[in-house]
């Protein structure tokens, strides 16, 4: 970078940033990163009311917040159940233990307090009251009862919002976290206001015009000095194939489509990829996969037998009791809402229904008689374990019923 190129860089810095709240919090030492986010922070809160800090986790956006926090009179909390004693921790390291953390879940069964009251006196600083609400995607749905405690508790005050998953499944989403502190007269929200409301850092970097790097170190903490350790050394084990008898896939492959429930569309190439994933974790898992799919088959038919066709949602509950001891139960006529257009079942529903179910039964047949996987992933863990001696180790997998036959 040449010295022109810095300089305009530290021009830029020094007239567009606002300035830096103090390096000490207490006695935590605030890093440069989390000094600039608190002056933007305070900047977004006193033209807009409200802001969204974003940074990826590691970076410290507790302390962060707290910076913003000591610049007000008045502040208070809302972080999950399981967070609350990390807030009253950092609230002591940060001499700040005048500030009240409520629980987030709380909000979900009853009100809050209105926290514009803790304002007092009459100058302007004394009016303004910050909320700082951690972990605040839990606010996207605003139908729950918590969404809308949580905005009746945060009226009049302004709001700091904390979450590293900034990014949700619809705009309207974010909106709702917007809309804690601009109303929802203000939405749709512009785009264009989204950089004004939000910062987010991936990395820590270097900002021109002020002292340090951010590299290193814990957020709240001073960076690493000296050598750092080095990374534990991994040996990569070469994979271990596992003999597969070839029928049951030719046969799982060749199912033919599932009559599908009322209002539900044929999901055959669904039916085969779930089996087919139970296939691979186990001979059990795929043995438990056909027995659930039979199940299901029984209860459809009885349902149509009584002149009923189920929902998904419906046949859903007709299976009752746990993994180990699934049981069906009876009186479709109870259990089904919507009757058939005729009196019998239409036979071409009766043979796609029986199509599927002889399939699946031939399926479950011929893998109870080649099923020999199982026994070869148990030896494999017991050759890891004699290897590797008393040390734990640790196997994951998708399915219940391939733990269960392993262990």
């Amino acid at each position: 970078m040449t010295d022109r190129l810095r300089a305009v860089r530290h021009r830029f810095a020094t007239t567009l940033l606002p300035p830096l709240p103090p390096e000490a919090l207490g006695d935590v030492r605030l890093l440069p990163h989390q000094r600039q986010a608190a002056a933007r922070l305070l900047a977004m809160l006193e033209r807009h009311r409200g802001a969204l800090l974003a940074d990826a986790v590691g970076l410290g956006k507790t302390f962060t917040a707290l910076a913003v926090a000591r610049q007000y009179a008045h502040s208070t909390i809302i972080a999950p159940a399981t967070l609350v004693t990390m807030w009253q921790a950092a609230l002591l390291r940060s001499q700040q233990a005048a500030i009240t953390v409520h629980s987030l879940h709380q909000a979900s069964v009853k009100p809050l307090p209105a926290f514009a009251d803790l304002a007092t006196g009459s100058s302007a600083q004394h009016q303004r009251v910050l909320v700082i609400i951690d972990e605040a995607h839990a606010l996207r749905n605003e139908q729950t009862a918590r969404y809308r405690h949580v905005a009746q508790a945060v009226a009049g005050c302004e709001v700091l919002l904390l979450s590293a998953t900034p990014l949700h499944n619809r705009p309207r989403d974010l909106e709702a976290l917007f809309a804690l502190f601009r109303g929802h007269h203000a939405n749709p929200l512009p785009r264009h206001l989204l950089a004004t409301l939000i910062v987010r850092r991936d990395r820590l970097q270097e900002i021109p015009g002020h002292a340090g790097t951010t590299g290193g170190g814990l957020a709240g903490k001073s960076p690493a000095r000296g050598p750092r350790a080095a990374p534990p050394a991994q040996r990569v084990h070469r994979p271990h194939p596992i003999a597969q008898h070839p029928g049951p896939l030719d046969r799982l492959l060749a199912l033919p489509a599932p009559l599908p429930a009322r209002h539900g569309a044929a999901t055959g190439a669904l039916i085969r990829l779930g089996l087919l994933r139970a296939w691979c974790s186990s001979d059990a898992a795929l043995t438990h996969a056909i027995t659930r799919r039979l199940q299901r088959a029984a209860a459809l038919r009885s349902a149509l037998d009584s002149g009923r066709h189920p929902t998904a949602h419906e046949l859903a509950s007709w299976l009752v009791g746990d993994e180990a001891t699934d049981m069906q139960l009876g009186f479709p006529e109870l259990l089904v809402e919507h009757a058939l257009d005729t009196p019998h079942p239409p036979q071409p529903m009766i043979e796609v229904l029986e199509r599927h179910a002889a399939a699946l039964r031939a399926l479950r047949d011929h893998h109870r008689a080649t099923a020999r996987a199982d026994r070869l992933r148990a030896a494999y863990i017991r050759r890891i374990r004699q290897c590797h001696g008393e040390v734990p180790i640790v196997a994951f997998s998708q399915h219940t019923r391939t733990v269960e036959a392993l262990f």
